[in-house]
C-alpha cells in the first residue's frame, strides 16, 4: 500500500487539500482485494468503477476508498440477488 503525498503528483500542481484522502493501491494489491485479475482491476478504472490516479507517465494507483466502496456495492448486489447465504 502506499501513501497518498503530494510528492506522488509532481507535475499536477494540485494543493495538498485537494488530494484524495486515504491510500493509494496499486493494480496488484487491488486485484488481491477484489479477487479478480490486474486486467479485469483495468477495465473496472476504464469504466470508472474504480477511482485511478496516473502518478507518472505509466504508474497508475486506485484510491483504497474506490476499492471499499466497490467491495461495499459487490455486497449489497449479491445480497439482492439471494445469492449471499443467511448466517
Amino acid at each position: 500500500m502506499h501513501e497518498l503525498s503530494p510528492a506522488a503528483f509532481p507535475h499536477h500542481g494540485q494543493a495538498e487539500s485537494e488530494l484524495p484522502a486515504g491510500k493509494l493501491l496499486d493494480r496488484a494489491e487491488t486485484a488481491e482485494r477484489l479477487h479478480v485479475s490486474k486486467m479485469t482491476v483495468r477495465r473496472l478504472g476504464a469504466a470508472g468503477r474504480l477511482d485511478e490516479i496516473r502518478v507518472g507517465e505509466r504508474a497508475v494507483r486506485i484510491t483504497e476508498q474506490s476499492v471499499e466502496r466497490h467491495l461495499a456495492e459487490r455486497r449489497i448486489n449479491r445480497t439482492r440477488q439471494g445469492t449471499v447465504n443467511a448466517a
